[in-house]
């Protein structure tokens, strides 16, 4: 949304980044997409005790998580830090990802249906111009793991 409002331009980068992107913008949501295929391990929402690797998309120089951070990691480290918000170069989305893992955070229960209406546009938009079914899982305290 930031960039959104400035004076440059919200560029294309690839058609499913595109289309979460487009999600956010249009539900005020934070959404974020991986390439699953380059997870090491499990992938788990965490406070960090820091020191995790962590390479932001197009910088080369290590930026650890700081302790009491909230990211997600795997096995290997950092994959989007704080919350969804920065994503990581390694396991970012790119014209050779198979598999994609989307994530949405909701963090204000009374927006659950815009939380439901994002991610029906998403499947919608994935479907029709991607070829893909998504499948949709709502994690949270009943649910808060999944097999992928």
């Amino acid at each position: 949304m930031k960039r959104s409002t400035s004076d440059r331009p919200v560029t294309t980068i690839s058609p499913l980044v595109d289309i979460y992107n487009a999600a956010s913008l249009r539900f005020g949501l934070p959404c974020g997409a991986e390439d699953l295929d380059t997870f090491v391990g499990n992938l788990q929402l965490t406070v960090t005790e820091g020191g995790d690797e962590f390479y932001l998309i197009g910088d080369e120089t290590n930026n650890p998580t700081l302790p009491g951070e909230v990211c997600y990691k795997d096995d290997k480290g950092a994959v989007c830090r704080c919350f969804n918000w920065r994503d990581g170069e390694r396991t970012m989305i790119t014209d050779e990802t198979k598999n994609a893992f989307l994530v949405m955070e909701l963090v204000n229960s009374d927006r659950v249906e815009d939380l439901e209406n994002a991610l029906d546009f998403i499947s919608q938009h994935a479907e029709k111009f991607l070829g893909v079914v998504p499948e949709k899982y709502l994690l949270d305290c009943d649910r808060p793991a999944i097999a992928l």
